[in-house]
């Protein structure tokens, strides 16, 4: 008997024996890694069926969409009004009836159940023939399709079209769209998916189901096909775009190569192939689009919902589609429009609202003053409302005349394409230019001057023909002046209005991502950009909306955006016709965002000025269209050729944009700017009938001070008129205003009265103090300038070379410590001292220094500390001599110890640009002085770049990446400096 010991020792001598057997080791290692990579294997596929079946639709969902009587799919997708009461649009062929939905013909079957309710076995046979030959074979889906995404199985096209098609393309799709095809085909059998398929198959533009289709294309039902008829309507299933009438030679090679394939099935016979090439196929012409009450509109409306539907499932059917539109203010935008374009050639003329009612609207157009006659045909009207604080497009309009004297007035047909036409913006832009200028230390009471300036390669003009001088920003931008906004234009440089423009969405980016803006080196070149009036108006709804733009984006699936790219909103709500919500949880439903791009005070600026009534009036007159009787912020626009106008104008509550002109070619006769106001008008008179009146609340951070016009500066006692502005925080004036200067003069020689000129000829009138490049502008309009010589022939007659200053000069500027220097030397000296006296008659005198009693020739005689002086001052030196006579000499000087003042300067402190989108940057600063700028030096990173003396004061700069500090340096002309330094960067 084998004992424990013994057992033990055998099976230390099998181990051993097994360690050293490499054969039994290697099967070992073998089985291990086997059972690990079938383990892994195992837990991969289970992931992967995981992965794939995670939130998978399920297929319980098709019988809903298609059985009778409450078939989702049944009712085509329909756009409503925002009361849901009214359709505007129904996403079906128009010359489709009533959906109708039939089977597919089962063995038993009665032959008049056939007939009225059932496919044709012909037809059925065909569709497979041409879509899905192995149908019988297959399990629903083939792994034909799944690399290339396509849909060889009915059942797979089933479940991509109505299951998955808010799933993006990928292999991951493909391959749920196989699961979920096999599935159904499991499920509901064959006949299902055949039936399903039929009635639900894209048949062409806005056409499903193959009885609704045999009825457009054949004008019968399907149950009245001939063999040949079946066959070419199989061949157009699942086609985006059908019209066989446009081709029928085409037409019918196709349906005879269906034929073939149904013979090579065992279909039909030989004797039923060439029976069939003998038939008839006759196709009927397809019937006009119906334009609808808002084609323009609904476009927009797809635009939004194919960023989150795909345009077939919509044209399948059973959505119903709650928008934004008011039917109403849509109808009385049509004809309000309609009557201002007739009212051109005929002032009585009035269309009626498109229900036939009154136009209620067109009650509202302001009386035509004056109109060219005969207008050509080919003018149009663009007319938008949305409401500014949701971003929601309330009535979109496009209306042209038909042909010269007709009274027709239609949608413009160009407009299904896309939402609006592009044209030149004109002068529509200028506010954005005026807004770069806030952005940069500008404010509405800012100086500038409207003279005669050249920009680019041909002067710039104002519309009125005329140059008005010194005016407030507000009155340039009101008035719509162009000479100032070209001279801001080239200070603050294109591409900084082009980023303002950006940041208010005004992007459009072309092919290439090129923005249209790029290249915009001058004025006639921003009059020229081309926009559509529903981006500019979006851009003036940021305005009304204190800064905040509102929208939707397409997202990543949509086209390029910019950051700020948002775009309006037409789409409420989505609902299948069951009641069904599609939310955001379903991914159907684009939830509106809102980005802050401007301050609230910025915003506020530009508002507080474009409503200013009485600033508009000098151009406008009063009573203009653009008052309404409530606080509304509203610019005009024009171009120069006069082909297009445009007014944009809104409350807190609503804008209504507006665009007249012509599209096609340049206008014979130029339309009135008038014209597009007097729309914009009725509209908004219409549109704010039962609104309460409200007005912009003063945001943190602004404050209205008086201050004097058109300087802007504080009042001073010769300022002419004094009104009440805004200021943002940081930019209220400290400066008394010195464009108008009270100055004594001699009223016999008209020059500078000093102290030589006798009292009885001084008399006190005020002056405009011009700057050196308005003079020629002031002396044309007959501006009295401020004479530039003084009343001298008696100081040099008199003056004694043995009594003289010799420093400073007569009528120098002086400030801080000043050394006067001179000779007291006379024959029969005996002391000396220096007095000075305030103004030109002093009534007392200071002596300056102590009583001299040495004499002096051309050395110093005594420093006079200035501080806290300003103003005109008379030096006078006294010499004794010993015989008690004295010899005197007597000088004027002004005083001035205040610096000049660093009103703007640009780029901002902090600045960071993208070296690709600058290749040049203009530094500008914009400075003031009481008496005036003697120059303004620029210097980058230590290194000096210009000195310049005369306004503008610019310098354009070749970017360079890097960390950059700008420092500009003022001095006046009595000396006196500011110092401003800035740190900005150009990112590589």
């Amino acid at each position: 008997m084998t004992t424990v010991l013994e057992t033990l020792r055998m099976r230390k001598r099998l181990r051993r024996s097994r360690s050293k057997n490499p054969a039994l080791r290697l099967g070992l290692a073998f089985a291990a890694l086997f059972s690990l990579l079938l383990v892994a294997g195992s837990l991969g596929l289970s992931l992967t069926y995981s992965n794939l079946t995670r939130d998978l639709p399920s297929i319980a969902s098709l019988p809903p969409l298609f059985e009778p009587p409450a078939a989702i799919l049944l009712q085509p997708t329909r756009l409503y009004d925002r009361s849901g009461e009214h359709v505007i649009a129904s996403l079906q062929n128009p010359g489709v009836g009533e959906r109708r939905f039939l089977r597919v013909p089962s063995p038993g079957s009665s032959g008049q159940t056939q007939a009225q309710e059932a496919f044709p076995p012909d037809l059925v046979e065909a569709i497979i023939a041409a879509q899905d030959p192995r149908f019988y074979q297959h399990s629903g889906a083939t792994w034909q399709g799944v690399w290339n995404g396509a849909q060889p199985t009915l059942a797979q096209r089933l479940a991509s079209d109505l299951l998955l098609w808010d799933e993006a393309a990928s292999l991951r799709r493909s391959l749920r769209e196989s699961l979920l095809a096999i599935q159904i085909t499991d499920a509901y059998g064959r006949e299902k998916v055949l039936e399903w398929y039929l009635n639900s198959a894209p048949f062409g533009v806005r056409v499903v189901g193959a009885d609704a289709a045999a009825r457009l294309y054949l004008g019968k039902p399907t149950v009245e096909l001939n063999l040949i008829e079946s066959a070419w309507l199989a061949s157009a299933a699942g086609q985006p775009a059908v019209d066989p009438a446009s081709d029928p030679e085409a037409a019918r090679s196709r349906a005879l190569e269906v034929l073939q394939s149904m013979y090579a099935l065992g279909f039909i016979t030989p004797e039923e192939v060439l029976s069939a090439t003998q038939q008839s196929l006759s196709f009927r012409l397809l019937p006009s689009e119906d334009a609808g009450a808002a084609p323009a509109f609904v476009t927009l409306v797809l635009e939004e919902l194919a960023a989150q539907i795909t345009p077939s499932r919509l044209e399948r059917g059973g959505l119903r589609i709650l928008t934004t539109l008011d039917i109403d203010l849509q109808a009385q935008a049509v004809c309000a429009a309609a009557t201002q374009m007739l009212r051109l050639n005929d002032p009585a003329a009035e269309a009626p609202a498109p229900d036939g009612a009154t136009c209620q609207a067109a009650r509202l157009l302001p009386t035509q003053t004056s109109s060219p006659e005969n207008l050509p045909a080919g003018l149009e009207a663009n007319l938008v409302a949305l409401d500014p604080t949701t971003g929601e497009v309330l009535a979109l309009v496009g209306a042209r005349i038909a042909q010269q004297g007709s009274p027709g007035v239609g949608e413009a047909s160009s407009l299904a394409s896309a939402p609006l036409r592009e044209h030149s913006a004109g002068s529509l832009l200028t506010p954005f230019i005026y807004l770069t200028a806030f952005s940069r230390g500008y404010v509405p009471a800012s100086l500038v001057w409207d003279i005669p300036i050249q920009t680019g390669e041909m002067p710039v003009e104002n519309f009125d023909g005329r140059f008005h001088g010194p005016v407030r920003l507000r009155l340039a931008l009101a008035n719509d002046y162009l000479v100032p906004a070209a001279q801001l234009l080239t200070q603050l440089g294109a591409q900084n209005v082009q980023q303002t423009l950006a940041q208010m969405g005004v992007i459009a980016l072309k092919s290439g991502g090129q923005g249209r803006l790029t290249n915009m080196g001058d004025m006639q070149t921003l009059l020229e950009s081309r926009f559509n009036l529903l981006e500019l108006s979006q851009a003036y709804a940021v305005l009304a909306n204190q800064g905040n733009l509102v929208g939707w984006t397409a997202g990543e699936s949509g086209a390029p955006q910019a950051v700020n790219a948002l775009r309006p909103i037409t789409v409420l709500h989505v609902e299948d016709s069951a009641g069904n919500t599609w939310g955001p949880e379903a991914g159907a439903a684009i939830q509106p965002q809102e980005r802050p791009v401007i301050s609230p005070q910025l915003a506020y600026l530009l508002v507080h000025s474009l409503m200013d009534e009485a600033a508009r009036w000098p151009s406008f007159g009063h009573p203009n269209p653009m008052e309404i009787g409530r606080p509304a912020a509203v610019k005009s626009g024009q171009t120069l050729s006069g082909r297009d106008v445009w007014t944009i104008g809104a409350t807190p509550q609503i804008l209504i944009g507006v665009w007249m002109g012509y599209a096609e070619a340049d206008p014979p006769n130029l339309i009135a700017a008038k014209s597009a106001a007097g729309l914009w008008h009725s509209l908004m008179q219409y549109a704010h009938r039962d609104l309460p009146v409200q007005g912009w609340k003063q945001p943190a951070g602004i404050s209205a001070i008086e201050v004097c016009d058109p300087s802007g500066q504080l009042p001073s006692e010769t300022c002419p008129a004094i009104v009440s502005e805004v200021f943002s925080e940081g930019s209220q004036p400290n400066h008394i205003d010195t464009l108008y200067q009270k100055l004594a003069i001699n009223r016999e020689t008209g020059r500078l009265a000093t102290i030589f000129t006798p009292a009885e000829f001084i008399v006190e009138r005020v002056f405009m103090k011009v700057p050196p490049e308005a003079t020629q502008w002031a002396k044309s309009a007959g501006i009295a300038l401020p004479p530039d010589s003084y009343d001298v022939m008696l100081a040099a007659r008199n003056r004694s070379p043995q009594a003289r200053i010799t420093s400073p000069q007569m009528f120098a500027y002086v400030n801080g410590k000043v050394n006067i220097t001179g000779t007291a030397a006379t024959p029969g000296f005996d002391s000396y001292h220096l007095q000075v006296g305030r103004g030109l008659n002093p009534k007392t005198w200071l002596q300056i220094g102590r009583e001299g009693n040495r004499a002096v020739t051309d050395r110093l005689l005594a420093s006079w500390d200035t501080t806290g002086l300003s103003g005109l001052y008379v030096i006078q030196l006294l010499v004794m001599n010993k015989d008690q006579s004295i010899a005197t000499d007597t000088i004027q000087v002004t005083v001035d110890n205040q610096p000049p003042e660093i009103e703007a300067l640009s780029p901002p402190d902090g600045e960071r640009y993208e070296a690709a989108a600058w290749s040049e940057i203009t530094f500008h600063l914009q400075a003031s002085d009481d008496l005036g700028i003697a120059s303004v030096a620029f210097t980058l990173d230590g290194s000096p770049l210009i000195q310049l003396a005369q306004p503008p004061f610019a310098y354009p700069w070749q970017a360079q990446p890097g960390e950059h500090v700008l420092t500009v340096t003022v001095t006046d002309l009595a000396g006196n400096t500011s110092e401003a330094s800035i740190r900005f960067s150009v990112q590589r």
